[in-house]
């Protein structure tokens, strides 16, 4: 999120709708992995990786996959 596409961003909101506007929407682990990413842009690489990574692990740990679930979950945890 840091420099995606704004460095020091800090709206998760704006950083979620590059996301899906880049990658689709909704956000799922074949849509990341087959969007074709410029490597000079490694920030958008880096960003689809961990967010990979995180649809994974809930989908494990948690058996939720739906990216939008997840970041409610998350938001929900730390507005507590």
């Amino acid at each position: 999120m840091n420099d995606w596409p704004t460095p020091n961003q800090t709206n998760i909101s704006d950083y979620v709708n590059g996301l899906k506007e880049f990658f689709g929407n909704p956000l799922t682990v074949n849509s990341i992995s087959q969007k074709k990413i410029d490597f000079n842009n490694a920030w958008q690489l880096e960003s689809g990786s961990i967010i990979i990574n995180l649809i994974e692990i809930s989908s494990l740990h948690y058996g939720i996959d739906n990216f939008d679930s997840i970041l409610e979950n998350i938001l929900k945890y730390y507005s507590k």
